[in-house]
C-alpha cells in the first residue's frame, strides 16, 4: 500500500505561467479558476492515481508491505532517497534496519528502483502479519517547478489552456456537431517518453 505523507510545495507550473500561456496579464479574477485547473491537470498525471505512474514536483511516500520479498521494488520514480526501512519482529516491537544492511539501485532514474540486501546480508523475518514492513521514500524531479522536465510543464499548460477556453464536456461546431479535435503533437504525444506503462518499468 502507498501513503502520501508530505505533499509537493509546488505544482509543476505556476499561476503566473499559466496566465502567460492563456495571454492573460493583468485581471485576476480568473486565478482560482486556472488554479483549480492546475491541481486537476497535475492530479492527472502525479503520484499514484497519475497515469505517468511516477512524480513529479518532490513529494515524500510511505510504502507498506506484507513481507521482505527478494528484492523491494519503489514505486513512482525518479526515486531520491530512501529514508528509512522499518519492520515488525516476531515480538511485535518496531525495528530500524540499519543502512548498510541494504543497497538502494536506481536512484535518480526514469525507471522503478530496487532495494535489494547489502552484498553478503539478508532480510530480516518480520512477524508474519499484513504491512509489517514499511519503506519511506522521497520521490520526484526535483523542489521546485523548474526541475520538471520541460516536455511535462508544456503537457500541463497545454491542457490547462484546452480547460480554460473549453469549459464543457463537447465542443459544438458549425461543421460536425459536437466535434473534438486533438491537438497535434499535443498532450498525448508530450507525455509518452515519461509514461511507466508495465510494473517493472
Amino acid at each position: 500500500m502507498l501513503t502520501l505523507v508530505t505533499p509537493p510545495d509546488v505544482f509543476p507550473v505556476s499561476l503566473a505561467e499559466a496566465k502567460a500561456q492563456l495571454s492573460i496579464q493583468v485581471t485576476t479574477v480568473h486565478d482560482a479558476m486556472i488554479n483549480r485547473m492546475i491541481a486537476a491537470v497535475t492530479a492527472k498525471l502525479d503520484g499514484e492515481a497519475g497515469i505517468l505512474g511516477r512524480v513529479l514536483v518532490t513529494q515524500e511516500w510511505k510504502l507498506t508491505l506484507d513481507c521482505f520479498p527478494t528484492e523491494i521494488v519503489v514505486p513512482l520514480p525518479p526515486l531520491q532517497s530512501v529514508e528509512e526501512i522499518t519492520y515488525v519482529d516476531a515480538a511485535g516491537d518496531e525495528q530500524t534496519l540499519a543502512t548498510d544492511k541494504y543497497t538502494v539501485l536506481g536512484i535518480a532514474g526514469s525507471k522503478r528502483a530496487r532495494i535489494v540486501p547489502a552484498y553478503g546480508k539478508s532480510w530480516p523475518t518480520p512477524r508474519d502479519f499484513a504491512e509489517s514492513v514499511t519503506v519511506s521514500f522521497t520521490a520526484g524531479y526535483g523542489d521546485d517547478e523548474d526541475a520538471v522536465p520541460e516536455p511535462l510543464r508544456a503537457a500541463i499548460l497545454l491542457h490547462v489552456g484546452h480547460l480554460f477556453e473549453n469549459r464543457e464536456s463537447t465542443i459544438v461546431d458549425d461543421r460536425t456537431a459536437f466535434s473534438v479535435e486533438e491537438t497535434p503533437f499535443g498532450f498525448d504525444d508530450l507525455i509518452a517518453p515519461y509514461r511507466l506503462w508495465g510494473f517493472g518499468s
